[in-house]
């Protein structure tokens, strides 16, 4: 029997890398810093004006879904590279892209299942949502600027990859415009686009400024992250925070520089990600088996592990390599039919100043 996984697990490329157990891991360490150690850093921000780099993104999901005897996978990756200028504006900064480009990996995008081919559009589109934006004195957001002229390029380039005239879907997919209208939309959105304008600055910026962190010194501590959207107000998690013992070798233009680096490794409680993992999508899977088996699926597995790594200016939070994964694995079983869906999402992140 082949099972109908359904398109709503399809999302924006805004969820598609930002982790619930990610977004406020940093500020975490900024609670458990401040005790006196030896080579004790505190981080700060202080760009030069004027500053520019070449940013290339690599990211990747590969996905692998299962029920009964029928197995589907999915490898979906492309590369985006922009650069990125800061400019001095009054007491704070724009921060400005240009050159913004998008390359889907069409070895690794070989999937021939329409969702799969649908979500590597999308992220292609999603991709090229960059937004400047200005920041003040300690790199904190404080808005988003051009949004129109940002909605008006993003309406271009839909259009280039998904013309209103192109060829019809096959049959038993006629759910998938109704779908594609409702990401067009979401895309497009003011909303949208502001929120996703500076989610990887905060990441290894803003909530970054302040921290005390140790040379060689490793943190553990469990905390509950919230769940913005779910009806779950958090989630507990375990995280492991450490440094290297040593600053190591980068390297700004043709200036050699000393930066810290650091990574961190976030498991998610078990308890409360069904609901997580149904507004993910990720329990398309059992409700395809239950609709053609009419059995109750049981939850046999659930897992959701976070690791991070970043390489940085200690002094001024100048960013040189920014690492990010998340595997999310879910089990069931429905009275001798089994399924789930194991996904990994990677992405990796390199600066080349000039």
């Amino acid at each position: 029997m082949r099972y109908d996984y359904g398109f709503s697990r399809l999302i924006p490329k805004g969820e598609y890398f930002s982790s619930i157990v990610f977004a406020n891991f940093w500020i975490l360490l900024l609670i458990i810093s401040g005790t006196a150690r030896a080579d004790v850093f505190t981080l700060g921000f202080d760009w030069p004006n004027g500053i520019r780099a070449k940013v290339v993104e690599n990211s990747r999901r590969v996905e692998k879904r299962f029920a009964g005897n029928d197995v589907q996978q999915s490898d979906i990756a492309g590369t985006l590279s922009y650069e990125m200028k800061l400019t001095r504006v009054g007491n704070g900064f724009l921060v400005s892209f240009t050159n913004i480009k998008y390359e889907l990996d069409n070895e690794a995008n070989s999937s021939k299942q329409p969702q799969d081919r649908i979500q590597s559009l999308l992220n292609r589109i999603g991709a090229v949502v960059r937004p400047d934006f200005v920041v003040d004195s300690q790199g904190a957001l404080v808005e988003v600027v051009n949004i129109e002229a940002q909605q008006k390029s993003l309406e271009s380039y839909w259009a280039s990859i998904l013309p209103e005239d192109r060829a019809p879907l096959p049959k038993g997919l006629e759910g998938v415009d109704q779908m594609i209208s409702k990401m067009k939309s979401i895309y497009l959105s003011k909303e949208y686009i502001s929120n996703v304008a500076a989610q990887d600055w905060m990441s290894y910026v803003t909530n970054l400024v302040g921290v005390e962190i140790s040379l060689g010194e490793s943190y553990q501590f469990e905390a509950e992250q919230p769940l913005p959207g779910s009806s779950i107000k958090a989630i507990k998690t375990n995280t492991i925070i450490s440094t290297k013992a040593d600053l190591i070798p980068c390297r700004r233009g043709h200036i050699d520089m000393r930066c810290i680096a650091f990574e961190a490794r976030t498991i998610a409680d078990p308890a409360g990600l069904e609901i997580t993992f149904g507004q993910m999508g990720l329990d398309q899977v059992r409700k395809a088996v239950e609709q053609a088996t009419g059995k109750k699926a049981v939850y046999s597995k659930m897992l959701m592990n976070t690791n991070l790594s970043l390489t940085t200016e200690p002094e001024n939070l100048i960013p040189h390599s920014y690492n990010y994964s998340r595997r999310m694995a879910v089990d069931f079983e429905a009275e001798g039919t089994s399924g789930g869906i194991d996904r990994t999402d990677t992405k990796q992140i390199s600066f080349t100043y000039f």
